[in-house]
This record gives structure tokens, sequence and C-alpha cells, in this order.
């Protein structure tokens, strides 16, 4: 029963081109210290999703050393091309700037998994997202 649900899980993953934004084992919830609340969610971080792409050595010791809270991640950090920055450039995978937030700081469990009030992000050019009619909330009134 599980290999089917992970099995099916991948399958539309890989065919819709989304990732769920839901806590999974081996995730991890990044603290914005010094910021407390705000429209802005922590970020998330899918070790699985990308560990279904890379192998460890990829990202550790290089990039990431192998302890919770051992690496300074901020913006400022990413833009410079270093931690996540060194493949969420634009050319390795998608570029961390204003209309991507929600990629990574998204609130788990939404619909749409963005942040409330964000323009959802485009997908990468390599990778189009299919235009999806999200079904109405209720059905209109019927007409007499």
């Amino acid at each position: 029963m599980k290999r089917w649900w992970v099995l099916s899980l991948l399958v539309a993953v890989i065919v819709l081109g989304v990732t769920p934004v839901m806590a999974a084992p081996g995730d991890i919830e990044f603290e914005r210290k010094g910021v407390q609340g705000g429209p802005v969610p922590p970020a998330t971080f899918s070790h699985w999703s990308h560990r279904i792409r890379y192998r460890c050595y990829v990202c550790h010791p290089k990039l990431f050393v192998m302890k919770a809270g051992g690496n300074e991640i901020t913006m400022k950090t990413i833009g410079a091309g270093k931690t996540c920055g060194a493949c969420h450039n634009g050319k390795a995978a998608f570029k961390v700037e204003f209309r991507t937030c929600s990629r990574c700081h998204a609130t788990p469990g939404a619909a749409s998994g963005a942040i409330p009030g964000a323009a959802e992000a485009p997908a990468p050019a390599a990778a189009p997202k299919p235009a999806v009619t999200p079904a109405p909330a209720e059905a209109p009134p019927a007409k007499k």
C-alpha cells in the first residue's frame, strides 16, 4: 500500500510539474530569526524533492555542513551564490527572486501552497506548468 502511494505521488510530481508543500520526513523548516509572524512564512527545504534528483555529495559538505543549524542561510547568502544560491541561480535551478518567493516560503497545507496575496511564480522554461482551472467553491444557483 505504501509503495503505491509513493509511486502515485512521484508520478503526479513528474507529470504535473508540481511539488506539494507539506512537511515530509527529512524536510527542514528554517526559522526566521528576528521575524515573528508576518505575511511571509519560513522557508521549507524539501529534502525529498532534492534527493530524488541529486546524491548527497552534491551539497554535503561543500555547501552545507551535516549539522542542524550549522549553516547561516539568508537571502543575502543565497543572492551571493552561496548555500541554496549555488544552484538556484536561474541556470541549474529556478532563480531566487521576488516572483519565486512562494516556491520556498509557502504555507504548508494551503490549496495553492502560495504566500497569501502573492502572485504564483511561473514554472521554469524547461518544464512548463500545465494550466489548471480550480473547481468553483460551490455550484452557481440554478436558473428558473
